[in-house]
């Protein structure tokens, strides 16, 4: 199989059409009756409930009588198209790597010469969407109360980090685990170990052990208001000029050896000023990634450690409009961010320009946008992170949109997933909010080693899928207990694209504190 020529799937496309410099447009010959039909694939079996793979399309004919050198096949949907040869002595083709929950219009075209001079086509397309994505909860039974905990003292906010032969022989092919944890007193970033030998399976990259003493501690509360509300209220804390208060989110990510070959840490965190932005240090013990202080502690863990002048003073990564020439206009907030770079080919991010970021903010004055929860966009130029704006000077973002985490496909190719807010305010105390899961895709089907997603070419909201979640025992999870799954992170194990995991924070049901729970996909 190889892929098609860009001019020919133009002509293919578009017969009468012969752009300037290109060939001409192959001739057409006629059609013949190939009876083209596409079928879901794959039987993926979980309670009693069969589910079709939510990735793959098989397509089958009839030869044409008529002598030919080799098909072409089209794959198209609203935004983008799939092209691909194969030999003629086929009769059927599995289309993979496909989006879920998509509807394909497939086109087959038999080239009688290897120029593709003169051609002849299917007499109909076939036409078929593919299944969407379904997730089961680990664990047993129909609830939250009896699916497995990824680690024992997980509270929230999990993020594991893969590591390969890049590591060293000590580290490749374990997972690590950065959390929130259950005590107040080790509130800020844990770091848990993987108890297995190694990440070769689902099984063994679900199960982690705490390492105390390591990692970040959050030294102050955050503010008890609403995103943008008064500053943080601790006297010491207002006054220490610290722009890392009150730790919040994160995410670790591996530089190449001639940016140190360390792990970054970027962190979302409440400052002095009751701001909240995004933040970075760099690990003082090479990619183990555990120890962040340069000094002879092996934690950050005091308001002076974090204040202006201190061993772990951060480093800004977004930061907001009152920061001047590091800031960026019109932002009160940067939260909850994910950073997109091509984990498939290396989880050690090379820091070459292209990279993107995913990060929540909100105005309440509803200057940009009337949600409380609003996806931005921030690309990476080679030394800083850029935020993209609309002519309008707010953000360009994905409105309602709230802790997005996207998942590298290949190449350009990207899925991101979501949680989706319906209502512009958040329900009052005591109501979750109403925030199904869903996802959307950037890049064709086609695209290989492409250039990584600009903001325009992720799909938009009105193409959002929804992501249907399993318990152990049977039965779907409702809206309202799939709303509950948030601070959400998703990874291959094995770095196999198919085999995906994903860590998430779950309700401890009553008044207990939430969980870190995980799901596999079920129909890849």
């Amino acid at each position: 199989m190889r892929i098609a020529p860009a001019a020919l799937l133009l002509a293919l496309l578009h017969p009468l059409a012969t752009p300037a410099q290109e060939p001409p447009a192959p001739r057409y010959a006629g059609s013949w009756p190939a009876a083209l039909t596409a079928s879901r694939t794959g039987a993926f079996e979980h309670a009693g409930e069969t589910y079709a793979s939510s990735s793959s399309l098989a397509v089958r004919w009839l030869r044409p009588l008529k002598p030919i050198a080799f098909y072409v096949l089209v794959a198209l949907e609203q935004r983008g198209v799939l092209q691909v040869e194969t030999s003629a002595a086929e009769t059927q083709y599995l289309f993979d790597n496909l989006k879920a929950g998509t509807e394909y219009v497939i086109y087959l075209r038999a080239c009688v010469d290897w120029d593709c001079a003169e051609y002849i086509e299917a007499e109909e397309p076939a036409a078929l969407s593919t299944e969407e994505e379904y997730w089961r909860i680990q664990g047993s039974g129909i609830s939250f109360q009896t699916a497995d905990r990824i680690v024992d003292d997980g509270n929230v906010a999990p993020y594991p980090l893969r590591y390969g032969g890049w590591a060293g022989p000590e580290l490749a092919g374990k997972v690590q685990l950065y959390y929130v944890p259950q005590l107040g007193h080790e509130k800020g970033v844990k770091l848990g170990e993987i108890i297995a030998p190694s990440a070769d399976s689902i099984e063994s990259a679900s199960r982690f052990r705490g390492l105390p003493s390591y990692g970040l501690r959050r030294v102050c509360q955050p503010a008890p208001a609403t995103p943008g509300g008064p500053p943080v209220q601790d006297p010491a804390c207002a006054a220490s000029r610290s722009l890392a208060t009150a730790i919040a989110l994160f995410q670790a990510v591996p530089l190449p050896p001639e940016a140190g070959g360390v792990v970054r840490l970027y962190f979302e965190a409440q400052g002095f000023d009751g701001r909240t932005r995004i933040l970075y240090l760099d690990s003082q013990d090479g990619y183990w990634g555990r120890d962040f202080h340069p000094g002879q502690p092996t934690q950050c863990a005091t308001l002076d450690d974090f204040s202006p002048g201190g061993p772990c003073e951060p480093q800004m990564a977004v930061g907001v409009d009152v920061d001047g020439e590091r800031g960026n206009p019109v932002l009160r907030h940067a939260r909850q961010f994910k950073i997109g770079y091509p984990v498939l080919d290396s989880w050690v991010w090379n820091m070459k320009p292209g990279a993107f970021m995913w990060f929540t903010t909100e105005w309440p004055d509803r200057r940009c946008s009337p949600f409380q929860m609003n996806a931005a966009y921030a690309v990476w130029d080679g030394g800083r992170w850029q935020v993209r704006y609309g002519e309008d000077g707010c953000p360009k973002m994905l409105t309602g949109v709230q802790a997005p985490f996207p998942v590298h496909l290949g190449g350009g190719r990207y899925k991101m997933y979501f949680n989706r807010h319906f209502e512009p305010a958040l329900p009052g105390p005591g109501t979750p909010p109403r925030k199904p899961m869903q996802m959307i895709y950037a890049g064709p089907a086609s695209a290989d080693h492409s250039p990584q997603p600009a903001f325009e070419d992720w799909e938009p909201l009105a193409s959002a899928r929804n992501v249907h979640y399993l318990w152990p025992g049977g039965g779907s999870l409702t809206e309202a207990e799939e709303s509950f799954l948030d601070d959400h992170a998703f990874f291959s194990p094995t770095g196999d694209p198919k085999v995906l995991l994903m860590f998430t924070n779950m309700p401890a049901g009553g008044m207990g504190a939430p969980f870190i729970g995980s799901a596999v996909l079920v129909n890849p």
